[in-house]
């Protein structure tokens, strides 16, 4: 959304409304990170508006509430979920419904099926553990499917440099801006922006190596 804003207002003067189905204080629960986030928004001149979409015409978004919101260009993002066509398939799956995949993102039941991130689970015992952006899913992947295409097996798993500080989260607010979170503490500024940026080209470069 902050990047959508920073992008669209400056050269076309773009506004920008923000559709939010649950308070922001269930969205972004640490008050410090919520602080910000606000902050950020006012500075994008983001409106808020605490309301669910129930449908779209040409021009218009229709809220729950009745109101109707002028807009050229709705922007969709939920929770990612798996395809309700994955239940009803062969696969082996999780509680979850996700498919469950070997150390290379194999598919345990059809080893010609790869599967990553949150359509993917591996499990330990009893438990599942949802694979997720930046850990080392799409190196992995670019393993399995360099095997697969030369129809060789893939190499065990190589442990991959983490992305982040585990527990820290980075948020990018636009114009060269970032909201850093950890352990209930959060700054806002270009500091957070030029680590995330260092973060995600190692990330990216990393992706370029076998």
């Amino acid at each position: 959304l902050m990047a959508a804003a920073s992008e669209l207002r400056q050269p076309h003067g773009s506004r920008m409304s923000w559709v939010t189905q649950s308070p922001l204080e269930a969205v972004f629960p640490v008050p410090a990170q919520r602080r910000s986030v606000q902050t950020g928004l006012r500075r994008q001149r983001v409106t808020l508006l605490q309301a669910s979409c129930i449908g779209f015409n040409a021009s218009e978004v229709l809220l729950d509430n009745g109101a109707r919101l002028a807009c050229d260009a709705p922007l969709l993002a939920g929770p990612c979920t798996t395809p309700e066509w994955l239940h009803s398939s062969d696969l082996a799956l999780d509680a979850s419904g996700r498919v469950l995949v070997d150390a290379q993102g194999h598919s345990r039941s059809h080893r010609q099926v790869l599967a990553v991130n949150e359509a993917a689970s591996i499990e330990f015992g009893a438990a599942g553990t949802n694979l997720r952006y930046p850990d080392p899913v799409p190196k992995r992947l670019l393993r399995a499917l360099r095997a697969a295409l030369v129809e060789q097996a893939a190499t065990a798993a190589v442990a991959d440099s983490p992305g982040a500080t585990p527990g820290l989260e980075l948020m990018a607010s636009g114009r060269g801006r970032a909201i850093a979170s950890w352990r209930g503490f959060c700054i806002e500024g270009r500091i957070p922006w030029s680590i995330r940026q260092a973060l995600d080209r190692r990330f990216l470069r990393s992706l370029e190596s076998p």
